[in-house]
């Protein structure tokens, strides 16, 4: 047995995943319930990492089981570790600029002295820092206003390398799904501002961040849709009915395309701008109150209002509107937001691959007050986001974790697969329109077989758990107190988990004492008897 055991022991190795006493010990508990030999041991060998024990009811040991740890932890555990990135992205007509924020910790107990800490895009150093961190504490490494190419990059950040190597690289993706790029077109007005207010919302954001490009419907040139995610169009449904074929196979193609009506909202339509403006009619309607009205009905379930329907997402009832277009709702959106008289405030229709709102009211403070409002700001965010089927990749994992790709249509049946770090190829797994990818190994992993109308990273950059940079150990003693469990002085364990059967079996070995005890007790007794009369008998002759 003892050399079955060495084998088994010789052939582990450590894995990427965290420090976790709690499952392993519950798996013992349930072993060790269900055995029939006479001793019930647990033998723990671990360095008693403090960040490993959870206190699980589960994995507490009744007394009837025996706990031994073998603590293996160095007296010197010293570790610096990248714990953390912050990115920040700057997109502008010059090209994209970067800016890395490391955080490099020491959990040692002693300072780290100096250290090279390096930044790589693609395989190529790209900046180099020099940091020194006093025993316990941390510093924050800035990689500043770095060019970037664009498409997908690879980046890590590392600190030389001690003698835990595993947690001094940071891995990290960048350049998919960070950026929207929008077309604000401006219709004619007389309220002479313009798209001001929609312009300063997207200006502030950053995921995602918003490449802005504002030019008049007169000068509006269709062909820019080509390099567009969104089309937004400011009272300039004109210039969308004179366009509407290259709009369409814009939004059909996966496009946004927000309509603010405002100003001029056209009457009836038709061909292709009949799908994507509805019918209006030829005045605006108005409020009667000088005071306007508000929001009378919101669908909060939809994308685009329900960060609104959280404790602190904002009021959208404070808003208040004086004037809008009248649509038909015939056109085939759905109405998620309606003002007090029921008019509708807000449509949504989904076509082909991409998405169309209509705004009936203006997005400045001409027919409404709405720009002035807290709620302005996201509310914008929100419905870029959701006319764009915007999704907020992850840049990096935690192993453990997992990536879900969403399927939709023929694209349940995809087999996505992706080569692990190590070069292993493992497949997602499909599960309720979802492809599920087990991320175990700390490194990249490349995706293949995605879909066509993927638009995310083609890679997913996974590093270690920073809880496990944490050499700090526990007491075994603290440890083997922990994993005890009693009330009120009672083992709990033995009395819960114990059947009548087995509750027996142990209690047998009581009447076997105390049947050596009567037996001990009788022949005590019996040599008593033995004594008295050659007793009596020595007594009386002494007297004679």
């Amino acid at each position: 047995m003892w050399g079955h055991l060495r084998a088994l022991l010789d052939a582990l190795e450590p894995g990427d995943r965290a420090t976790r006493f709690d499952p392993a010990l519950d798996l013992a508990r349930q072993l060790l319930l269900d055995s029939e030999l006479p001793r019930r041991e647990v033998v723990l060998i671990s360095d008693m990492q403090r960040n490993g024990w959870r206190t699980m009811e589960a994995a507490r040991l009744p007394g009837w089981i025996e706990l031994t740890a073998a603590d293996v932890s160095e007296p010197d555990h010293t570790n610096l570790s990248v714990s953390s990135l912050r990115l920040q992205y700057r997109f502008s007509a010059q090209g994209s600029r970067l800016t890395v924020t490391a955080r490099v910790v020491n959990r040692g107990q002693r300072p780290s002295g100096e250290k090279r800490v390096t930044l790589t895009l693609d395989g190529r150093e790209r900046a180099e820092r020099v940091v020194e961190v006093e025993e316990g504490g941390f510093a924050s490494v800035v990689f500043e206003d770095i060019s970037i190419p664009a498409g997908e990059i690879r980046g890590t950040v590392s600190v030389d390398h001690d003698r835990l190597a595993g947690d001094d690289d940071f891995h990290f993706v960048i350049g998919a799904g960070r950026r929207l790029r929008v077309m604000l077109v401006e219709g004619p007005r007389r309220s002479g501002h313009g798209g001001l207010y929609v312009s300063r919302a997207l200006s502030i954001g950053e995921r995602p961040s918003y490449e802005l490009t504002t030019v008049s419907a007169s000068r509006a040139d269709a062909a820019q849709l080509a390099t567009t995610d969104l089309l937004i169009t400011d009272s300039a449904a004109n210039w969308v009915a004179g366009n509407a074929d290259a709009i369409r196979a814009f939004v059909e193609g996966g496009g946004g395309l927000l309509v603010v009506l405002g100003e001029v909202g056209g009457t009836d339509r038709s061909g292709s701008a009949a799908e994507l403006l509805p019918a209006t009619g030829s005045e605006p309607r108005e409020f009667d109150s000088e005071s306007g009205a508000a929001f009378g009905e919101i669908d909060f379930s939809h994308p685009v209002f329900a960060l609104f329907d959280t404790p602190r997402g904002g009021d959208l009832s404070t808003a208040r509107f004086y004037r809008y277009h009248n649509v038909s709702e015939a056109w085939g959106g759905e109405v998620v937001a309606r003002y007090e008289d029921g008019g509708a405030a807000l449509l949504d229709r989904r076509m082909g691959a991409g998405r169309i709102l209509v705004w009936t009211s203006t997005l400045d403070t001409y027919w409404n007050d709405l720009a002035l409002q807290p709620v302005f700001l996201p509310l914008v965010h929100q419905m870029a986001r959701h006319a764009t089927d915007y999704r907020d990749y992850r840049e990096y994992y935690t192993v453990g974790e997992t990536y879900q790709i969403p399927l939709q249509g023929e694209q349940r049946e995809a087999t996505i697969r992706a080569a692990a770090p190590s070069g292993e190829v493992v497949e997602a797994a499909v599960s309720a329109g979802e492809a599920v990818l087990a991320l175990d190994e700390p490194g990249f992993y490349e995706l293949d077989g995605l879909p066509d109308a993927w638009t995310g990273p083609r890679t997913a950059a996974v590093n270690h758990d920073p809880v496990e940079s944490d050499l700090i150990p526990m007491d075994p003693e603290e440890l083997l107190l922990a994993a005890r469990t009693t009330v009120e002085g009672v083992d709990a364990g033995f009395v819960e988990e114990l059947g009548p059967e087995a509750t027996e079996e142990h209690q047998s070995l009581w009447w076997y004492i105390l049947l050596g005890l009567l037996l001990l007790l009788g022949s005590e007794t019996l040599a008593a008897n033995r004594r008295r009369p050659l007793e009596a008998g020595t007594a009386k002759g002494g007297t004679e």
